[in-house]
């Protein structure tokens, strides 16, 4: 491409006047003299259409553009090269079919926390509207089951989830806050679209009448809840939770810097001022047995803009052993009122009667 840029200018009677130093084409420009401006110009022209050329031809020639050429990842137990491999197509959300809705699976990044407060608050939210019928389970993103007619995740997790659904009858709607009643009102919509003949109200639960059980004592006990804390981070906050545990004998302390891991990747703030660290789906061998400790945060700790958490909920999930109790603080936290109660609490009793514990 030079030679033949130079060829031109000396065919043309181009050149310079001095050293265009640096070369842009302002400072060619500048030392051009007025009967060679044409000669220089079109020499540089002619110069790009030929380096334009030879680069297209190369990539043509050498470079990879096949699907065959890319890494396989293994997402929800199937082997994808890209998004653009699965059903349904990125960017689309809703499915085509207009079969009515059976299940609804409620996913988040590891399955062992966040989704299942939601699962709790969900089914709720379906008994009150007249949909008691419809199966909530929940789940990690990239375990989504094949028979689910609606998934309900987090906007960032909503692509992952497609690719392991794998299927082109499951619709995919995004919510921002696990824990908030109106955030679920896309989807009761959507439901009632696909399942209008079938609704019929029944009475929902409510985490005064469900009795406390041995297990919850396991899971939650008393030394588990600290009050009056403060931190200045989130990454104070998702350590201390974790200590708890650690120190109590639930977790090993590695299982700490998974929590961490796991905010990075994607916040573990939930919603109505609660944050639920955790660890990540390969965080089971580093588990002990299942557990659950509550930090009072009076002042709160700011997890994003307008995320403010007062009150932090470490988990750890082993066989699901933790869900029951999970699914109890659920309810009790869809009601900011009782958010506060624990804020204002002055002892370890006032904070297990707000989460009606025994």
């Amino acid at each position: 491409a030079d030679c033949g840029s130079l060829f031109l200018q000396v065919l043309m009677g181009g050149g310079l006047i001095g050293v265009a130093s640096p070369g842009s084409l302002i400072n060619i420009a500048i030392m051009t003299p007025k009967d060679a401006i044409v000669a220089n110009f079109v020499s540089i022209l002619a110069g790009f259409i030929v380096s334009t050329l030879i680069a297209l031809f190369l990539l043509k020639t050498f470079a990879g553009g096949k699907d065959d050429d890319l890494e396989e990842f293994n997402v929800g137990g199937r082997q994808v090269k890209s998004v653009a491999n699965f059903v349904p197509a990125v960017g689309e959300t809703i499915a085509k079919t207009t079969s009515k809705i059976k299940k609804i699976i409620v996913a988040c990044d590891s399955g062992m926390g966040s989704s299942a407060m939601g699962a709790s608050v969900l089914k709720n939210i379906l008994k009150k509207s007249g949909y008691a019928d419809i199966s909530v389970e929940h789940s990690s993103a990239n375990q989504i089951a094949p028979d689910a007619d609606l998934v309900i995740t987090l906007d960032s997790l909503i692509e992952r989830a497609k690719l392991a659904g794998g299927s082109d009858s499951i619709s995919y709607l995004p919510v921002n806050n696990f824990l908030k009643e109106d955030d679920y009102k896309p989807a009761i919509d959507f439901i009632a679209s696909r399942n209008q003949a079938t609704a019929t109200k029944t009475e929902v639960d409510d985490p005064d009448d469900l009795v406390p059980t041995k297990n919850e004592a396991k899971v939650l006990p008393k030394e588990n809840i600290k009050l009056h804390q403060h931190f200045r981070t989130p990454e104070e906050a998702i350590e201390a939770a974790g200590q708890v545990l650690a120190s109590n004998g639930f977790v090993d302390t590695t299982y700490i810097d998974d929590m961490l891991k796991r905010n990075e990747d994607l916040s573990v703030y939930v919603g109505n001022h609660v944050a639920v660290p955790h660890g990540l789906e390969t965080s089971d061998s580093k588990i002990k047995k299942s557990g659950l400790s509550v930090l009072q945060v009076p002042e709160g700790v700011e997890f994003g803009p307008d995320e403010i958490a007062y009150v932090i909920i470490g988990i750890a999930g082993k066989s699901d052993t933790h869900l029951e109790m999970l699914t109890k603080i659920s309810l009790v936290l869809m009601d900011e009122a009782n958010v506060e109660k624990i804020r204002s609490a002055e002892s370890e009793e006032e904070i297990m009667a707000v989460l009606n514990i025994s």
